[in-house]
């Protein structure tokens, strides 16, 4: 059987640097079979997809992709160390022999040493005597522990999800071996049109202008069609539903979930009391202690009433695959330590705890199908099948 190659992402939507990703893949490892371990409908910034889950694998895998299997929510709207440590995991145990990924300034090399430097014991002391003495989020307090270990992180988004690939695989003694391709175009703040933009500056150029632009054509024809018929994401319907639902809360219903320490309820309630509309809410929802993402991810919590997240994953869901990307959950099946859901009724095989996850994941998948452009029924979700080619 070829080699298994895994790749940890969201396709958000699906675009051209993906697919110079997967062409660089397929230059290094000619012989590969690629598997995408893929965010569902709620995404890792504490947002909700795009396009349908099962709209992005069509993109992938009629782009190069052989198998997608999905990141169960909330491992997929979780911090950089959930959601690495979960897609490794399952990487692993879907038998991927290589692991890639993008990075962006920073050499692998210099990514490896960040990643041994917050696994040392000088990291935690460090971090400990900063915080006795100032209260800090805890991007802000790595950044100046590092400093005081004479390191330089870097901010950017795929590099520090690279450093947590690392460190997964590292702490748990996975036999990933991991590779990195340089991530080329536009970076993900960057909003310039260019032949290969970020998948955040080609949602706002569609929302702002209605033109899909930097995807590539067999994915561009699926998207066009999800389009037409009204299946992406209504960001104002969304914004106006995360605020209306902030509004109904109370700080300590928003501490009682996962990550959302004392002060975060008051300090999220009291934006949504001042915002000037739903869009300003959503979009600028920040503080020097809290991240955007971090907030946005408590809101998500707060919905779906997430107060914990299990360290470890035993299951995934099938998005969409080839005719070599089958052999994968062929393979995958006589591995005890994962279940691969198919369709609804194999969710009978799951354990109590991963059922309730799994669950947690259809109800995001109902509240995604209401919050479409043209909203369609919310059973659908127990009834969509996976994408064959």
């Amino acid at each position: 059987m070829s080699k298994i190659v895994a790749i940890i992402t969201e396709y958000n939507p699906f675009h051209n640097g993906h697919k110079y990703q997967i062409d660089k893949i397929r230059e290094e490892i000619p012989d590969s079979t690629i598997i995408a371990i893929m965010s569902g409908n709620v995404v890792q910034r504490g947002d909700f997809a795009f396009a349908d889950k099962y709209a992005r694998a069509e993109m992938a895998i009629k782009s190069g992709i052989d198998a997608v299997f999905e990141l169960p929510f909330p491992y997929s709207c979780s911090t950089a160390v959930i959601f690495a440590s979960a897609g490794v995991e399952l990487a692993s145990k879907l038998g991927a022999e290589y692991l890639y990924f993008g990075i962006e300034n920073n050499s692998l090399e210099a990514l490896e040493a960040i990643a041994n430097a917050i696994n040392s014991e000088e990291f935690e002391k460090q971090i400990k005597a900063i915080s006795n003495k100032e209260s800090l989020s805890y991007p802000v307090l790595r950044e100046k522990a590092l400093s005081k270990m004479g390191i330089k992180i870097s901010k950017l988004s795929n590099d520090m999800l690279a450093i947590e690939y690392i460190r997964a695989i590292k702490n748990k003694k996975l036999s990933l071996e991991y590779k990195a391709i340089k991530r080329v175009g536009a970076g993900y703040k960057d909003t310039s049109v260019c032949e290969i933009m970020s998948a955040s500056a080609i949602r706002d150029n569609y929302y702002k202008n209605n033109t899909l632009l930097s995807i590539p054509k067999e994915a561009r024809e699926v998207l066009e069609n999800e389009i037409n018929e009204g299946r992406i994401n209504n960001k104002n319907a969304t914004n106006n539903f995360i605020l209306a639902n902030a509004l109904l809360l109370s700080p300590k219903e928003i501490e009682k979930c996962f990550d959302a320490p004392n002060g975060m309820g008051y300090y999220i309630l009291d934006c949504a009391k001042k915002c000037k509309n739903a869009s300003a809410f959503t979009d600028e929802l920040s503080s020097k202690n809290y991240t955007t993402a971090r907030l946005k991810r408590a809101l998500i919590y707060s919905l779906f009433k997430i107060e914990n997240i299990n360290k470890s994953v035993d299951f995934t869901v099938l998005l969409g695959a080839n005719e070599k990307g089958k052999q994968i959950i062929k393979q995958a099946r006589k591995n005890e330590g994962i279940t691969v859901i198919t369709k609804h009724a194999d969710s009978k095989k799951l354990g109590e705890a991963s059922k309730e996850i799994y669950e947690k994941g259809l109800k995001a998948d109902e509240l995604f199908a209401t919050l479409c452009i043209k909203s369609y029924s919310p059973d659908i979700a127990y009834k969509k099948t996976p994408y064959i080619n």
